[in-house]
Parts: structure tokens; C-alpha cells; sequence
């Protein structure tokens, strides 16, 4: 064996030295990345969660809308006396296609034939598939195809005599990423309603070990159907097996405790105020509008609008939640100029046509009202030519602002025509001492104290005492909030003093376009009840 040169045999060891040197740290360098990458890819997967289930609560709140306009409509035309088919029942299903454009088509069936559709004039009656599926009443048929209907499927709901057909395009403008599935199924799963996203792949099976973390689940009760959302490309699934799984599974607890105990408050309030500022800026926001009812005779005497929101990624938030956040971040005066434009836009033409009609709407006493701030509304009330006085400002007043701010608020509101309106008064800093300095049109008696109308409690008691007092202000409308029993109403009527109630037992908030189709049948049901009270 030849001897290797002292000089070479130093270099070897020197070599080897330095190779050992960086190996240790190349090994912590390398498990540092591979935790790295997990973190990293468990973080993405907590925020890709929430992804999935802000499309699913979207998809959801869509096929709600739909079910529910299917449910209703065939239920009302099941419940008319009309002779299936006749002019008037033609009529009848005409209105209804009007005021729901989720449903393509209506009609009659009769011996397991379907009769008459209104929009697909039929050559000869067209027999009634069999069902697909069945739940609560209902049989469902998807896609079904006919010479007769068009060349696009349908999908086909029946119940009774009476048969409806879902849009084609019912959820069309829904752009979900090719990375999910999602399908609108029936309660059991058993039934798929429709499928969206990357539809080329099998349907959603369930079952895996894996599925709470690749698909996503939301239900609502009524009426019963589920929404589910897989996730077509989740990186952990294929490359977790053996130690690394384990390895992962370690760090995913340390970081979900660690997630709950220090970030899950800070970060869901900077998401909200993060998803506020962007709904407010893009008039990501709806308006609702609840009616108000003489009570003495059913009068429509007008409209409270309400803001709502629902968030793509966060759901419904509610209004107890989005309002105060926005005075808290300074968006309130940008919040509450969008809810004034868009709800006198929306309106305008009821106003107009129905000058006896008020739309009341909310106002926070804070510093955004300024005098820009009135004369911007101002300018928006002459913009859609409505009368000042048909526009009621309900004041609520904050902690921070005593009452001689609530004061200059309303003076500044009366000033201009408009009425003033005292909300949730009896509650928080409304109170009886307001009525001495402050002059108003309207009272808003909190739906607590309704809620407590007739009973022998402090605030039964106290509703009345607050009612007769009231009765001597002539010229000051008293409004009930929270009306939802025929009892509160026969208690209210037996008072010698002109009421207003609100509340569910009249009609729930509701879209602008129901709102039309709501005044429509009421004053039709009024002309009704006026000729056969003459008669």
C-alpha cells in the first residue's frame, strides 16, 4: 500500500473537516424548510378553509333563494280555487312567473300529464317523468330534456297538480374556481340539485379520512339542502404519508392552540374591519324594507330600511356587529350616505306615487354630522324628486353624545324639511327627559317593551305609562317596533290614540322588488275588502 504524502493526508482531513462542518448545519437548514413548508402549507390550508367556506355559505344562501321561491309558488298555486288551466288560473300563474325569475316555467299536471305551462305552449299534453328523488311532498327530475320545452334541460319540481321548472341559468354569474366542486344536494346527500366549478370530475363522495380537510359542508334546515365543497387540488393530500404525517400532524395542533389562544380575536376583527372598508367601498351592501301599519285600519303608513350584509368569505354578519364596527373605524358617515342614496333610489317611484308613504331611516348621532354631511342629503332628495317631509331620520343617540347634541341634530334635520324620529325610546340614553327639549314627529317604542304588552311586569307596566302619557302629544306618531301577535294588536286598538306597529306579524323585511309585488297585493286586498264591506 503506497504511504500517502503527509501534505495530501492534512488536506484530506481538512476537506473532511469541512464537509462535516456543513453538513450539521445543511441538515438544519433542510428540516427548517421542511418545517417552513409545512407552516406554511398549514396556514394556507386554515385560510383555504375558510375560502371554502365562504363559497359555501354563498352557493347556500343562492340555493335557499331558489328553493324557497319553488316552495312558495307551488304552494300558493296549490292553494287556489282557480280551475287548473282556465284563464284565470293562467293569470294567476303569470303573476307568479313575474315576481319569481328563478322559475322558468309553471303549470298544471292532471293523471300524470302535464296539462298547461304558460311560457311552453304545449301541442298535446307532455306525461310527467318519474321523479328522481322525493322529499317532503316534492318530486324532483334533473335535466330533463323534450322537443316540446326547448332545446336546453330543465330541471323539473311537482307537487299535486302543479309543476315548475327551474331557470337554466339560475345560477349563472357564479364564477367558483376550477380548484373546488361544489354541489347543492338534498338534506340526505342523496340527491344532486346542481353542480358548479370543475364539473368534469366524479361527483363528491364522503367517507375518507381526509374529507374534513378537502370538503366542506353547510346545511340549512328549511327548507333541507346541503352544499358541498371539495377542494380539486389539495397539496397536503398527497404528499402526507408515514413520519411526515406525523411530523404535520404535531405542528398543526401546536399551531391551532397557538392560532386560538393568541390570534383568533385580533385577526377575525382585522378581517371584518379589512371586508367592511371593501363593502362599503364597493357598494357591496343590500337594503331591506320593512313596512309599518296603521293599526286601526291596515294601512300601509311606510317603510323602515334596513342595511344587511353578507360577506362572500365571512358570511351574514350582522347589523349589531357591522354598524358598530363602522362608527369605531370612522366609515359610519360613508355607510350611511350609501343607505341614504340607495334607499331613496330604490324607492323613489313607491314615494312618489304614494305620497302618503314615509321611508325612515337610521342615523347615529356622531361628529360626521356636519353641515356637508345635510346638505349631501339634501342634494340626493331633490336628485330623485321625493318630498322632505315623506324622509323620517330615526335618531340614535351614543353614549359620547349627550342631548343637546340630539338637539342641534334635529333642528338641523327640521330645518330641511325632514322629520325627526326618536328611536328605541324608553331604552339606553332615550328617556323621558328628551320630550321637554327636543320636538319630534315620531316615537319608537322599543320592541322589548311589545314584547311585554298586557303582562303584569315592570315593563308591561312601564309600556303603558310611556302610551298614556303619548296620548296627549297630538301631534307625535307613536310606533311599536316588534309587533308579531294578534294579541299585542287587539290590546294596542283598545287605546283611543291613532298607533303604528312594525314587526313580523305584517311582513318581514324584504327586497325592493318583493316590496313592489308586497304593496301591489296589499292594496288589492284592501279594494277587495272595501267592496265586500260596501256590499
Amino acid at each position: 500500500m503506497a504511504e500517502i504524502p503527509s501534505g495530501r493526508l492534512h488536506g484530506t482531513k481538512k476537506i473532511k473537516s469541512y464537509t462535516l462542518a456543513l453538513v450539521l448545519p445543511a441538515k438544519f437548514v433542510l428540516l427548517a424548510v421542511l418545517c417552513l413548508g409545512i407552516f406554511a402549507q398549514v396556514m394556507m390550508t386554515t385560510f383555504h378553509r375558510e375560502e371554502m367556506k365562504g363559497v359555501a355559505n354563498l352557493v347556500l344562501s343562492h340555493a335557499d333563494h331558489i328553493a324557497t321561491q319553488l316552495g312558495q309558488a307551488i304552494q300558493l298555486l296549490s292553494r287556489t280555487k282557480t280551475t287548473p288551466c282556465s284563464p284565470a288560473d293562467e293569470q294567476l300563474m303569470r303573476e307568479i312567473l313575474h315576481s319569481n325569475h328563478f322559475i322558468a316555467d309553471i303549470g298544471r299536471t292532471e293523471r300524470g300529464m302535464i296539462k298547461c305551462l304558460i311560457l311552453n305552449q304545449l301541442k298535446a299534453p307532455l306525461r310527467v317523468p318519474e321523479a328522481q328523488h322525493t322529499s317532503n311532498g316534492y318530486s324532483f327530475v334533473k335535466r330533463y330534456q323534450s322537443d316540446q320545452l326547448g332545446h336546453l334541460p330543465v330541471d323539473l319540481t311537482y307537487r299535486g297538480n302543479v309543476i315548475a321548472m327551474t331557470a337554466p341559468r339560475a345560477f349563472e354569474g357564479f364564477e367558483i374556481s376550477p380548484h373546488y366542486t361544489v354541489e347543492v344536494r338534498t338534506a340526505d346527500l342523496s340527491h344532486v340539485f346542481e353542480r358548479l366549478g370543475d364539473t368534469s370530475l366524479p361527483e363528491i363522495h364522503l367517507g375518507t379520512f381526509f374529507d374534513p380537510l378537502l370538503i366542506k359542508k353547510q346545511c340549512t334546515r328549511e327548507p333541507s339542502i346541503c352544499v358541498l365543497v371539495r377542494d380539486n387540488y389539495p397539496f397536503l393530500y398527497h404528499i402526507l404519508s408515514g413520519p411526515l404525517l406525523i411530523v404535520f400532524l404535531i405542528a398543526l395542533v401546536f399551531i391551532s392552540v397557538s392560532y386560538k389562544i393568541w390570534g383568533d380575536a385580533a385577526s377575525q376583527e382585522r378581517l371584518l374591519k379589512k371586508r367592511l372598508r371593501k363593502a362599503i367601498a364597493h357598494r357591496q351592501l343590500s337594503l331591506v324594507y320593512q313596512p309599518k301599519f296603521v293599526l286601526k285600519d291596515e294601512r300601509i303608513h311606510g317603510f323602515e330600511v334596513l342595511c344587511r350584509w353578507h360577506d362572500p368569505l365571512l358570511g351574514s354578519v350582522s347589523p349589531e356587529v357591522f354598524i358598530p364596527l363602522a362608527e369605531q373605524t370612522k366609515q359610519i358617515r360613508q355607510l350611511t350616505l350609501f343607505v341614504v342614496e340607495q334607499s331613496i333610489e330604490d324607492m323613489a317611484l313607491i314615494l312618489q306615487s304614494h305620497p302618503e308613504y314615509t321611508l325612515s331611516i337610521n342615523l347615529a348621532v356622531d361628529d360626521y354630522l356636519t353641515e356637508p354631511f345635510f346638505n349631501r342629503v339634501t342634494e340626493i332628495v331633490k336628485k330623485y324628486s321625493v318630498n322632505f317631509n315623506q324622509i323620517i331620520f330615526e335618531i340614535t343617540e351614543r353614549s359620547s353624545f349627550g342631548c343637546q347634541d340630539v338637539v342641534s341634530v334635529c333642528d338641523a334635520l327640521r330645518v330641511r324639511n325632514f322629520r325627526v324620529s326618536l328611536d328605541d325610546f324608553g331604552t339606553g340614553y332615550s328617556n323621558l327627559s328628551w320630550l321637554s327639549d327636543i320636538y319630534t314627529d315620531e316615537i319608537k317604542i322599543d320592541r322589548m317593551f311589545t314584547s311585554a304588552l298586557g303582562t303584569n311586569t315592570i315593563a308591561g307596566r312601564t309600556v303603558n305609562m310611556m302610551l298614556d302619557l303619548l296620548e296627549g302629544f297630538d301631534d307625535v306618531t307613536v310606533v311599536l317596533e316588534g309587533v308579531e301577535t294578534r294579541e299585542q294588536i287587539s290590546y294596542l286598538l283598545k287605546r283611543d290614540m291613532e298607533l303604528i306597529g312594525q314587526g313580523w306579524y305584517y311582513a318581514k323585511p324584504m327586497s325592493v322588488k318583493d316590496l313592489n309585488v308586497f304593496i301591489h297585493n296589499h292594496l288589492v286586498r284592501k279594494i277587495v275588502q272595501e267592496k265586500q264591506a260596501r256590499y
